[in-house]
């Protein structure tokens, strides 16, 4: 058997994926973060599909093992695909910038299951005058439920102002160290029942989410500038509800000319 796997590294557009045997002791399944060489250093990757057969059975390195037992759902792939299009971005790029640097010592098995397909395709918009409020009290309540929720603001200091109010909550920016980075999606894809609160750098863990939850100010930022892949998170999400299913709620004072 042999996987078509996604690296995690930045490579020209159209350099999108790699195939690997698989060993015979080493279950794989679709999704699943994987360990694997390349150019003579061990980096991980993302196994996109899975064959019988392939064009480079000859040359094929075997995967060498699984990244911590985490694997990610149908809908992430999907996500990752549209973006790469929309972005003109290489998938392994695209998932270098989501990733960012990983931990070189392999993290502990994870004790996760793949969110199951979302079945609801709402996306409800809230426009008060107290917006913050709402969306807090919205996050309690889904909490409060056993939900997975991941709220997306467009600014560090917002993002602190919601730890305040929500303090058992995980917490991903741009200015963490790559360890700290690492372990807070980690611990979020492990924990059905968590709160993530993110600036636009945490758009990509919606697959894992049961409800996301977007925070837009007058003066709104959720736009990614970076060099690759730019994008607007509220695009993400919006086509995270309508395509996948995943429940989408929009909190602010008036409404932007793009929510029509």
């Amino acid at each position: 058997m042999f996987a078509r796997v996604i690296p995690i590294l930045r490579t020209p557009i159209g350099v999108n994926v790699f195939d690997y045997r698989i060993p015979e002791d080493l279950p794989i399944q679709v999704g699943a973060l994987v360990v694997v060489s390349f150019r003579r250093q061990k980096i991980v990757g993302i196994v996109q599909s899975l064959s019988e057969t392939s064009a480079f059975a000859s040359k094929a390195a075997p995967i060498i093992n699984t990244y911590g037992g985490y694997r990610v759902p149908s809908s992430f792939l999907n996500l990752l695909h549209w973006t790469g299009e929309r972005t003109f971005t290489s998938l392994p790029s695209v998932l270098h910038a989501w990733f960012r640097e990983l931990p070189k010592r392999l993290p502990a098995p994870a004790n996760m299951e793949v969110p199951a397909p979302a079945n609801q395709t709402a996306i409800k918009t809230s426009w008060t005058a107290t917006p913050e409020t709402e969306l807090l009290d919205r996050a309690k309540q889904l909490i409060e439920t056993g939900k997975r929720v991941l709220i997306l603001t467009p600014w560090k200091t917002r993002l602190e102002r919601f730890q305040t109010a929500l303090p058992t909550s995980l917490c991903l920016h741009s200015e963490q160290n790559a360890g700290d980075y690492a372990t807070t999606w980690q611990t979020f894809m492990r924990t059905p029942e968590s709160c993530l609160i993110s600036t636009r750098i945490g758009a990509w863990l919606m697959p894992f989410a049961d409800y996301i939850l977007i925070d837009e100010p007058e003066n709104d930022d959720h736009k990614q500038d970076e060099l690759a892949p730019r994008y607007d998170v509220r695009k993400m999400a919006a086509w995270m509800a309508t395509t996948q299913g995943t429940p989408l709620e929009i909190f602010g004072i008036t409404p932007a000319l793009h929510v029509m």
